[in-house]
């Protein structure tokens, strides 16, 4: 154990509320529409962009390439969403990605430690700034899907703009904390508001949510462990409970 450093404490904590917000409000749609590993798939997609960039040591770009595979990843998603046994076709393009990022860094210098920050990536020590860059760039992605979402009759054109904005959140976020934090941070809050409350409204999601992850902060930095895998299990630990209460 070591001493709670609180400026670490809050600045970590501020930047889990900006995840877990942006987040899970997208984890509603998933939820909703039943293509739960569906963030997985795309998050794992975008992970290809991030090694590729390693590989390339072109780290300027790596969102840009991250969204491109995960752009493909959506629309390949979208393009079987009304299909049978889709989520086959999802756990396959998981596979391919996570097979695409072994090989990519393989012919890195250091592929194994970049591999587990893909998995579980750390978010202690982030900056002032990067907090300000970060919430205006989640915040702005949220509040425009938010604003249009109910907007747009064409359901082929919401569809794909949300696939667009989802996207573009898991690509930002998969180099930052990681393939299976994104998993935990979309998927189990709507479920935890769905087993304990019975609904999914942002506002309910995000009341269940936000001191979970400030607990796995708490948490992390208290035992001197990887909040990225700290936020995992603490999630997950929930996420399990809540079907016990249902």
């Amino acid at each position: 154990m070591i001493d709670l450093d609180i400026d670490i404490f809050l600045t970590t904590s501020i930047m889990l509320i900006i995840l877990v917000s942006s987040h899970s409000i997208f984890g509603i749609e998933v939820v909703k529409r039943g293509i739960i590993f569906t963030d997985l798939a795309i998050g794992q997609m975008a992970s290809v962009g991030v090694a590729l960039s390693i590989l390339l040591k072109d780290d300027r770009n790596s969102i840009t390439y991250s969204l491109i595979f995960a752009t493909i990843g959506g629309i390949l998603i979208y393009l079987i969403s009304k299909k049978e046994n889709r989520e086959v076709f999802i756990a396959l393009l998981y596979a391919i990605g996570i097979s695409l990022v072994g090989y990519i860094l393989h012919f890195t210098a250091h592929g194994n430690e970049s591999l587990m920050k893909l998995l579980a990536g750390d978010i202690l020590y982030i900056s002032s700034g990067e907090l300000l860059k970060n919430g205006l760039i989640y915040g702005s992605i949220t509040i425009f899907w938010l604003f249009i979402k109910n907007k747009i009759t064409n359901e082929r054109i919401s569809e794909i703009i949300f696939f667009i904005l989802f996207g573009a959140i898991v690509s930002l976020s998969v180099k930052m904390v990681g393939v299976f934090v994104v998993f935990a941070i979309l998927i189990a809050p709507p479920i935890l508001a769905i087993n304990i409350f019975k609904n999914s409204k942002v506002f309910t999601v995000l009341f269940i949510s936000i001191p979970i992850g400030i607990l796995a902060v708490f948490i992390s930095i208290y035992l001197d462990i990887s909040v990225g895998f700290s936020i995992i299990g603490v999630f997950a630990i929930f996420g399990l409970f809540s079907f016990l209460l249902q």
